[in-house]
């Protein structure tokens, strides 16, 4: 099989064939790479704080951040990037595809999972399904189970898939990952949602994706950026996704929902009604 050339930033490789046995293991390489925060040599400051990335790996992706770090610019002698336009938590999500791939809902904001927990009083177990937060301890749904059913705390313990919480364990520092638990029904576009243990990330971090790749130069990674963009085109956020393509200049995002758009009668009508943001009404 003849695998495309792909473009990182100044570098160009042939790809070789991979070898899907051996995949988790070099997932498992770099999620160990990504989670020592000694090797980290890269400040990535933010709008709202800051973390640590490998240049190694920036310099890989994108041709203007290699620049940064092996010139002589300030950014390289200093070992710290301003990325203003961005948060903390949106650089967490970009900063762990790019190392490992991969992603964990439990650095994404509101994200909340319906999980299984058995009470155990006088040895007689209850499982109730509680919607949670992934970072929110789970001592305020212990309390307020325990209220509900006029039960004093101190004699009830909980437990998930036999794991006996602590009223500071939350669902990430619990495993929730390699739990039999989905995401909760979506209330707005910020709510992750879930086919089984396929995970789909809020809207606002995939937004935040596309204008670091954007931004940066990185044609391999926006254009899979984009894809996942394309597949998440519906009524509900039809217009939030045109608007970031219109913003970033996405133009394969734009056509995209301009095709949705022509065969959908309900936007036909709110287009019609001016129901849109000046942006896309006038796209």
């Amino acid at each position: 099989q003849v695998w495309p050339k792909l473009s990182f930033g100044d570098c160009h490789l042939m790809t070789s064939v991979p070898s899907p046995e051996f995949l988790p293991v070099t997932f498992a390489l770099f999620e160990q790479l990504y989670a020592d925060e000694n090797c980290k040599d890269v400040e990535l400051v933010a709008s709202d704080g800051s973390l640590w990335a490998h240049s190694l790996i920036l310099s890989a992706c994108a041709a203007p951040l290699a620049a940064m770090m092996r010139g002589g610019m300030a950014e390289g002698r200093n070992r710290r990037i301003e990325m203003p336009d961005f948060t903390v938590t949106e650089l967490n999500f970009i900063m762990r595809l790019l190392h490992t791939g991969g992603m964990d809902p439990a650095e994404w904001p509101d994200f909340k999972l319906l999980v299984d927990v058995t009470a155990i009083y006088a040895h007689e177990p209850c499982t109730v399904r509680f919607r949670i937060l992934s970072t929110r301890p789970y001592g305020k749904m212990m309390l307020a189970w325990s209220r509900n059913q006029d039960m004093p705390l101190t004699q009830v313990d909980f437990l998930v898939k036999g794991h006996k919480l602590k009223p500071t364990d939350t669902l990430a520092s619990t495993g929730f990952m390699d739990s039999d638990v989905e995401a909760a029904p979506a209330e707005s576009g910020q709510v992750c949602e879930s086919e089984g243990q396929i995970l789909r990330p809020p809207l606002g971090l995939l937004y935040a994706s596309a204008s670091f790749g954007k931004r940066y130069g990185m044609e391999l990674f926006l254009s899979t950026i984009i894809d996942q963009l394309k597949a998440r085109i519906c009524e509900k956020d039809f217009e939030a996704v045109l608007a970031l393509a219109i913003q970033v200049d996405l133009t394969p995002l734009k056509m995209a929902c301009l095709l949705f758009a022509r065969g959908n009668s309900r936007i036909r009508v709110m287009f019609d009604q001016q129901e849109f943001g000046a942006l896309v009404q006038f796209e």
